[in-house]
């Protein structure tokens, strides 16, 4: 991995307070793929792998649990997912940069994320009979990391704008980041490139209304289905696909 570019990336993430934690995966899409590939993938995304930062973690900590995890996806001893009914080993997926980092950008609950899983628990132990929920207590840390990435915590909220500039090659990341920015009406507080050839731009809940996306677009010459604005985005990390690069702070 690139760790120059990984830890200015995770560097330049909002700070995590006490009680809160970040998920970090590694996501394939057909999209992303490298033209040529004989690889098969759905439309849709396909988890790969997932690792948790919390507040105690330290930059060192953070980067090389993420580390980790890509190296144990790329390996000769590399995981199998399940795709179209069938079981792909994770490593070409990553040769043939169909994966990417993400992370949420905003800091997520954990003692909510703990409180709802304990719920989830005692309502399928009680639906059954007071029969052990087996789907929840054989994988209970894949339980907890899936229910983490929906908690948020109150006191953030952060859009970003997502433009796909796919068949748009005349035009710079740089270019198009300050043409974002300027529509915006400010300076983006995260930015990237994506595997796809657009980029991600991440502003303040308060500066992106619901016509954003239709100026943006316009402000671009491109159409406004190439443009779209996520609440609590998960963002990319440079260090994996080749194609993202860190643009914002």
């Amino acid at each position: 991995m690139k760790l120059d570019a990984l830890v200015r990336a995770l560097r330049a993430l909002p700070e995590l307070g006490d009680g809160r934690a970040r998920v970090v995966q590694v996501i394939a899409r057909k999209k992303w793929l490298r033209t040529g590939s004989q690889v098969e993938l759905p439309p849709q995304q396909v988890l790969l792998g997932r690792t948790i930062l919390y507040a105690a973690d330290s930059l060192v900590i953070s980067y090389r649990a993420v580390a980790r995890m890509v190296e144990g996806l790329r390996s000769e001893f590399c995981p199998m997912v399940e795709i179209k009914g069938s079981t792909v080993p994770t490593a070409p997926l990553i040769s043939h940069r169909a994966a990417s980092l993400l992370a949420t950008y905003d800091p997520l609950d954990v003692a909510k994320a703990a409180r709802e899983f304990a719920l989830m628990v005692v309502e399928d132990a009680l639906d059954r009979g007071y029969t052990a929920p087996e789907a929840v207590l054989t994988r209970p840390d894949s339980a907890v990391r899936s229910l983490l990435t929906k908690c948020h915590a109150r006191d953030t909220v952060s859009v970003c704008v997502d433009v796909d500039l796919e068949g748009y090659a005349d035009r710079t990341p740089e270019d198009v980041l300050a043409a974002v920015e300027e529509t915006v009406g400010g300076r983006a507080s995260y930015a990237t490139t994506t595997p796809s050839g657009g980029i991600h731009a991440v502003f303040p809940a308060e500066a992106v209304d619901r016509d954003t996306s239709q100026r943006v677009a316009e402000a671009l010459g491109i159409p406004k289905g190439k443009v779209e604005v996520l609440y609590r985005p998960m963002v990319h990390l440079p260090g994996l696909h080749p194609e993202v690069v860190l643009l914002r702070p």
